[in-house]
């Protein structure tokens, strides 16, 4: 095995901290795949285990890799992304067009990445007339761990209470040692056009990055990213006038004031939405006022168990709210009402679940936040779902 695949393998499995990181349901996903070749491996194997016995496993059931490139592509279309929706301008659609039909198919590589200047395009996927492409930027994270000061070698401590006593000459000991620092992680971004129904789709991972060919640009917010990588991705494209496309398609945006109120509570025979927290603004000069409204006790962890049992008992989430009428938090709010009654009151943002199974039928759940003021949405998926085609095809309904 190559020492870059064992890198990847790493990142993947074994480094909790890091940005490539599964999880452990797409883990043990993957230790079941690969039981199916040898039935010695354990599925639910703990942190020692894998260390110690995972590049063999794979060596002897994986050995090109195929099935782990797999999953790695899963992860990374699965990862948090902060992402922004836009309609294709009219000038465009020709030439989008054009350049969809004269697109070719890339494998995926899970290895490559470019700069920011100049992403690498690790995939595409074409379907008549729609294209994602993935491109793939080096950026660094910034983290902290905290280490365990038994394992610290002892002169080493001595001379970091020297230095700490320079700060406070009454220090006796030290008790606690927190590192912070950064690492290289590759960043998916991804376009996605949709010239038959007038769609734009852009997003980015979810961690604040630093470039490492700038360092004016650290911990830059996701949603700071996207319209920079857009003129990027575009001028890759073929399209000259790459910052005036990333203007005009600005003044396009698909979440605004008006599509906010399509989130509403909403149940399917193959979808359940449901809000959890309000953003709204009333503005009335130097006294406009900004209030949040979380129903706090709304989480996947409380609503699941309820939504899986009553899907199981009834083939379809219609009538979810009418057996668990306290969850209508749009009709039994108190609060979310009295603030709402108020004249001009207007929602600026809103959270909520989308609730909807996988291609093997199981229940998953996923957690979007909605900005209006930046105009974009943070989707959060769970780690291993495999639900994101369906999640972005759901928010195409919500916001046209």
């Amino acid at each position: 095995m190559k020492e870059k695949d064992k890198v990847l393998i790493s990142k993947a499995i074994l480094y909790v901290s890091d940005v490539s990181y599964w999880g452990g349901k797409l883990i043990r996903e993957y230790l079941r795949n690969l039981k199916n070749k040898d039935n010695s491996i354990t599925i639910g194997a703990k942190p020692v285990e894998l260390q110690s016995k995972i590049f063999d496993w794979i060596d002897s059931t994986d050995s090109d890799l195929s099935v782990f490139y797999k999953y790695y592509k899963i992860a990374e279309a699965e990862r948090a992304k902060t992402i922004k929706l836009f309609k294709i301008p009219d000038k465009y659609k020709d030439e989008l067009s054009k350049i969809i039909q004269g697109s070719n198919t890339i494998e995926y590589d899970p290895y490559s990445s470019g700069a920011r200047d100049n992403p690498k395009i690790v995939y595409t996927e074409k379907k008549e007339d729609k294209i994602e492409i993935w491109f793939a930027i080096k950026s660094k994270k910034d983290t902290s761990a905290t280490l365990d000061i038994d394992e610290l070698n002892p002169a080493f401590m001595d001379t970091l209470l020297e230095q700490l006593k320079k700060n406070n000459p009454n220090a006796e000991n030290i008790t606690k040692v927190q590192v912070g620092y950064l690492f290289t992680t590759r960043i998916i971004n991804i376009l996605t056009i949709d010239v038959k129904n007038n769609n734009i789709c852009v997003s980015t991972d979810q961690p604040k990055l630093t470039d490492p060919d700038n360092d004016e640009l650290h911990n830059v917010n996701p949603e700071d990213r996207l319209l920079p990588f857009v003129a990027k991705a575009v001028e890759k494209l073929g399209i000259k006038e790459s910052e005036n496309f990333k203007n005009d398609i600005e003044k396009e945006r698909r979440i605004s004031r008006a599509s906010i109120k399509n989130i509403k509570t909403t149940e399917t025979k193959d979808c359940l939405i449901l809000p959890y927290s309000f953003e709204l603004l009333y503005e009335t000069g130097d006294a406009s006022e900004r209030n949040i409204d979380k129903f706090f006790k709304l989480t996947i962890g409380t609503l699941k168990p309820l939504v899986a049992e009553f899907y199981n008992n009834n083939g379809t989430f219609i009538g979810f709210l009418k057996e668990n009428e306290t969850l209508d938090v749009e009709r039994h709010g108190l609060l979310l009402k009295t603030i709402r009654s108020v004249p001009n009151v207007e929602s600026i943002g809103q959270n909520f679940f989308i609730f909807l199974h996988n291609d093997d039928k199981e229940l998953e759940c996923a957690r979007i936040s909605c900005n209006m003021s930046t105009g974009h949405l943070r989707v959060m998926l769970e780690k291993g779902s495999n639900i994101h085609e369906k999640i972005y095809s759901r928010l195409d309904k919500i916001f046209p």
